[in-house]
């Protein structure tokens, strides 16, 4: 998959997401920032699938964003 593709179907999980109200997890965006810190391969396996760390990475960014519109009543 390249990045257009990847960027493509972001946008429509975006616009479904608002449509809904649901959660989204932007995770293109997480991925962004991590591979600043450290290598893409410490994320990401064959740049597709992530490691333990990668989902981990998934897991917060995915507890934030639910705990934070739990917040918001």
């Amino acid at each position: 998959m390249t990045r257009a593709q990847n960027d493509g179907m972001g946008a429509t999980v975006t616009r479904l997401a608002r449509e809904f109200g649901a959660a989204q997890v932007k995770m293109q965006e997480v991925f962004d920032v991590a591979v600043k810190a450290v290598s893409p391969g410490q994320w990401i396996w064959h740049g597709v699938h992530p490691l333990p760390q990668g989902h981990e990475l998934i897991a917060r960014q995915g507890l934030e964003e639910v705990s934070g519109r739990w917040k918001e009543g």
